[in-house]
């Protein structure tokens, strides 16, 4: 492109290349850059310690753990949720008890007035338990355990907390606690997720020795590519090499990995495992969770967008 094509500027059409280069130099307008696959965790990374499982475990929605790390996180679980039990019956037999004490006193305060009033028919029939003066254009009433404030017109204003009356004071509540849920859950999704739910998997590593094909190339996705150091992994069926950019499932009787194309052509048509030839079910076909590290999300929509400022052209 010659030196005019480079510096055009008579061009009446405001270009999207140029919108995205001014928007980035002058740092106005929205923003989307869409990441590479290197935002992507591999295969067989765990989602708890990001790293290579040793021995890898899948949950039934897909999500694989190191075996370590996902029994050390049950066992977690069920230390905090005894820890809350055993706090949450300690609380519910505290309240039993005040309950109990509560009802004890009120009865011995009504058989204490009751007494105090038959002594008190006896020489007068006066009212002792209330007394009454005025204090300024408002009636002052005392009563046992309240103070209410009543005005000429009658009408009663609402009790208010004093720190100085200790009928009156105000007490401090223990918050209560909930009853906790005693399920141990899965610290992805948050679903109930037992020990037993968990299904051994099993990688097939590649022949590094060679194979039928040449050792040189390997299938990715179904066309040929170099061999790369970090590949270990491939489907046994298909031979296609094990990559995070590279749909997969996990057959449950097994616990093998295959790809979604080997699941799409050669499974789901006679339902069968190719290898050991046992008959399969869809709850057998579990689909792997392709999950990003970092500030990436989960998925393989890898895209991140940034609100600035705009300008609106009228």
């Amino acid at each position: 492109m010659g030196k005019h094509g480079k510096n055009a500027t008579a061009n009446p059409v405001y270009s999207s290349h140029e919108r995205r280069k001014d928007s980035k130099s002058e740092g106005y307008g929205g923003m989307a850059v869409r990441l590479s696959s290197d935002s992507l965790q591999e295969i067989d990374h765990c989602w708890l310690t990001l790293q290579p499982a040793r021995n890898p475990l899948i949950t039934p929605d897909g999500y694989i753990f190191d075996k370590e790390a996902i029994y050390e996180n049950l066992l977690h679980q069920k230390t905090s949720i005894a820890r809350a039990l055993k706090e949450y019956e300690r609380q519910k037999s505290k309240a039993d008890t005040e309950k109990v004490e509560l009802a004890a006193a009120e009865e011995q305060a009504k058989i204490e007035a009751f007494k105090r009033q038959e002594e008190s028919l006896s020489t007068t029939l006066g009212n002792h338990f209330k007394k009454e003066e005025e204090v300024g254009d408002a009636t002052l009433k005392l009563r046992v355990g309240k103070v209410r404030v009543q005005t000429i017109d009658g009408k009663k204003e609402p009790v208010l907390p004093s720190f100085w009356l200790p009928s009156l004071a105000p007490e401090s509540k223990s918050n209560d606690i909930k009853k906790p849920d005693t399920v141990t859950r899965c610290p992805i999704t948050g679903k109930p997720l037992k020990i037993k739910d968990l299904i051994p998997v099993n990688f097939t590593p590649i022949d590094p020795t060679g194979r039928k094909k040449d050792t040189a190339t390997l299938s990715v996705g179904g066309a040929i590519t170099n061999k790369n150091a970090d590949d270990r992994y491939m489907c046994p069926i298909t031979q296609t090499v094990l990559r995070k950019v590279v749909s997969c499932y996990v057959l449950r009787p097994s616990g093998r990995v295959v790809t979604a194309e080997c699941v799409e052509k050669i499974i789901r048509p006679e339902m069968r495992d190719p290898i050991s030839d046992e008959a399969l079910t869809e709850k057998d076909l579990i689909p792997v969770h392709r999950g990003g590290s970092g500030f990436a999300g989960s998925g393989a929509t890898l895209e991140v967008k940034v609100a600035t400022p705009s300008i609106a052209i009228s």
